[in-house]
């Protein structure tokens, strides 16, 4: 019995959602969406930033051109809110990258916390 619950403790635990990183990334928000993920989970935002500039390994994107999307979820209304404002303009993201997450919940595995705009 013993040997049972420590098993299942192991197990519970390596299926906690892990923050493993966080940062910022720039660019535009390009879509926001208001979605449930699985059936009776609880709706999320799920967006895409479209990033710039930058420089890539292949060398892409150093001229400023969009180099790419990066999916992102939102959990805060009144975030995605100011998001939604935020379409389209140039951008910080802070996010927190998490592993083990509830994909009913968060459909990418980084979390967006904050938003600043970097238009005048």
């Amino acid at each position: 019995m013993k040997r049972l619950l420590i098993i299942a403790s192991l197990m519970l635990a390596a299926c906690q959602t892990t923050l493993v990183s966080e940062g910022d990334r720039i660019g535009q928000v390009t879509k926001l969406s208001h979605k449930m993920l699985c059936s009776g989970s609880p709706w999320s935002w799920e967006g895409e930033l479209a990033m710039m500039g930058g420089t890539l390994a292949s060398g892409q994107g150093v001229d400023g051109n969009a180099v790419g999307a990066w999916a992102f979820t939102v959990k805060e209304d009144k975030l995605a809110a100011s998001l939604q404002e935020l379409l389209g303009r140039n951008v910080r993201l802070h996010y927190q990258q998490y592993e083990n997450r509830n994909t009913c919940e968060m459909g990418s595995e980084y979390l967006v916390t904050a938003v600043q705009s970097l238009e005048k």
